[in-house]
């Protein structure tokens, strides 16, 4: 990690960020809606606080989970869950909010205990990419 952030020329940027969510008492705070990006150093794209229903289902081993989202992106999300697969899990997911339901396929990339899970989308129907955009679209907004 440390030769990723000297190598990135961030280090001084993103260790502050690093140490201020770590500090945080419940990691929740700023998963508010209406608040500016997730500052995006470490991802493709910006992050914004999204609260939704998740179902997720490991394919290999047809394990369900149900848990809430914190974040939003072009790419992925996270998923706060005491239980989170482990790293490398392929998933199906669904994604319910306002009315509307997302599907795709995914991996975990990011896995702490008791905390959550990160995951990327991997494939997106047209129909459900259409879904994902206006969320983004009135997180911009808000």
């Amino acid at each position: 990690m440390e030769k990723l952030l000297t190598d990135a020329g961030m280090q001084t940027e993103i260790i502050p960020f690093i140490i201020s969510v770590f500090s945080r008492s419940n990691g929740l705070e700023s998963q508010q809606r209406g608040r500016p990006p997730i500052p995006s150093g470490l991802h493709r794209a910006s992050r914004y606080p999204f609260a939704a229903s998740i179902e997720l289902t490991d394919v290999r081993s047809e394990r369900l989970l149900t848990a809430r989202t914190t974040n939003l992106s072009l790419f992925g999300c996270y998923v706060y869950t005491t239980g989170p697969f482990l790293v490398g899990t392929k998933v199906s997911l669904r994604i319910l909010h306002g009315g509307a339901s997302f599907a795709a396929f995914g991996k975990v990339v990011y896995s702490k205990p008791d905390s959550g899970m990160g995951i990327t989308f991997t494939e997106i129907e047209s129909s459900a990419q259409v879904i994902l955009e206006k969320w983004l679209a009135s997180l911009r907004t808000e």
